[in-house]
């Protein structure tokens, strides 16, 4: 009896529940086909609404400038077909019940320009560009270029850099802006305040795992010898390995010492060591700024599985000319930059050579003064570093680029009278050049082009000879 109750009241009420789970169906979602070219928009909201049933709401000043337009699709949702519509058009578009409601998109202006430092005209690499008056914010390129897209209205934006005095400006945005921020140095040391950053900062960023090194801290650090050396600054950053003690080799995340990327103003180096691995290749008199890349690094720096070591050589002052000598306990060092023609254009020339062989030189005279064989030993490694660059205007400006480094190593014995002797000589070194145009097509499109030279050469060559006089 119980059975047959219970099946009366599910008859009863299965009419309401297949009603309602009709009702919770959504509906089919309309398809479009159709194939217009330079027409009216007008014609195609006209179709459009044959096609759905839906209609468009809009004001009538809203179609009365907009260009003619394309759209040919072929079973397509309708999403699909506003989408490809009316993002080249300054029409905003939202779909409420039967109907499209159109309204014009809100005008928009871009500030561009470029970060330089106020007394070298050099240009500053990652400086962050700030909206005071409503947040948000940027950063420089590699060629100090920033860009913000803003709504109309008074503005405030704050540049700052490291090592150099803050500056802001208020605008009353109306129309496309180029603005350049000349920041000054700081030239005494103020108050310093220290702050710590959340554990997840490095998670919760969108660059994690890029790290910018300027040059400052590479001549900052505690050195071997008393050389500066970048790549072992590079050691000393989370995520990376040293390997072998006092080498510079680098091992990121577990990978090898081979996959690592090194650029130089955009051109490969395929050898960055000196002294068989005691010294890198990079002079930190010409060093302007280093990235690297221990993570997911974009798509243009293919080539390599663990990192990418982005280093960018110094511009040269446009306003006076200054250079600095140095001597350390393995090396000399000497560079000099300044203007070629003031405010336009400036070098940079940086050389570094070992004076081991100086030391070995004497040593060996004295060693050979009283011995029948004349031993002949010797090393020394160099490097010259150049880059000169020249702005045509203030959205156009070229450089070129050039870098040379080699290592030599000789060794072998000669018999004083000369009957018998060896000799073995070792030079292996980067040959490395580029030129590099970039301009400023507009407010967004900043573009460079670079054409680069890199070659890496290692040479040996045994002598050995051996005669004997007799008698007759």
């Amino acid at each position: 009896m119980r059975s047959i109750v219970v099946w009366l009241i599910g008859i009863l009420l299965l009419p309401g529940w297949v009603g309602h789970l009709y009702a919770q169906m959504p509906e089919p979602t309309p398809t479009v086909t159709l194939d217009m070219r330079q027409v009216p928009l007008l014609d195609i909201l006209m179709e459009l609404e044959k096609q759905t049933g839906l209609f468009f709401s809009y004001e009538s000043s809203l179609l009365r400038d907009l260009p003619e337009v394309s759209l040919s699709v072929r079973d397509e949702s309708l999403s699909y077909c506003l989408k490809r519509l009316f993002t080249p058009l300054p029409v905003i578009y939202r779909v409420t019940g039967q109907y499209i409601i159109l309204k014009r998109k809100p005008r928009q202006y871009t500030i561009s320009g470029f970060v330089r430092d106020s007394a070298s005209y050099e240009s500053l690499l990652g400086a962050s560009v700030l909206v005071k008056s409503g947040g948000g914010g940027t950063m420089s390129n590699n060629y100090g270029f920033y860009s913000l897209t803003l709504p109309p209205g008074k503005v405030r934006l704050r540049a700052s850099y490291v090592g150099f005095k803050a500056m802001e400006i208020e605008i009353d945005l109306r129309r496309d802006t180029m603005i350049d921020f000349p920041l000054r140095s700081l030239a005494s040391l103020g108050e310093v305040v220290i702050r710590g950053t959340r554990p997840c900062h490095e998670v919760l960023s969108s660059r994690a795992g890029v790290i910018d090194v300027p040059v400052e801290r590479v001549k900052s650090m505690p050195a071997l010898l008393g050389e500066a050396d970048l790549v072992k600054t590079l050691q000393q950053l989370p995520g990376v390995a040293v390997g072998t003690e006092g080498m510079t080799g680098l091992y990121v995340r577990g990978g090898g010492a081979d996959e690592n990327l090194y650029l130089l103003d955009g051109n490969p180096v395929y050898h960055v060591n000196h002294l068989l691995g005691f010294f890198s290749a990079f002079n930190p008199d010409a060093i302007k700024n280093t990235r690297l890349y221990k993570g997911s690094f974009p798509a243009e720096y293919g080539g390599r599985l663990s990192s990418v070591v982005d280093v960018r050589m110094n511009d040269g002052d446009r306003q006076e000319y200054h250079g600095n000598i140095s001597v350390g306990l393995l090396s000399a060092r000497a560079n000099l930059e300044g203007p070629i023609v003031r405010d336009r254009s400036s070098f940079n020339v940086s050389v570094r050579r070992t004076w081991l062989d100086l030391i070995t030189a004497p040593a060996l005279a004295i060693v050979n003064k009283d011995s029948d064989t004349k031993d002949r030993f010797g090393y020394h490694f160099f490097d010259i570093n150049a880059k000169v660059n020249h702005s045509f205007s203030e959205r156009s400006r070229a450089y070129v680029s050039f870098y040379m480094g080699q290592d030599a190593f000789r060794q072998g014995s000669e018999e004083k009278d000369g009957s018998s002797g060896d000799l073995f000589l070792w030079r292996w070194g980067n040959l490395i050049g580029s030129a590099g145009w970039n301009y400023v097509f507009g407010q967004k499109l900043f573009g460079n082009l670079m054409v680069g030279y890199s070659r890496f050469r290692s040479h040996i060559r045994q002598e050995a000879n051996s005669y004997e006089i007799d008698s007759d």
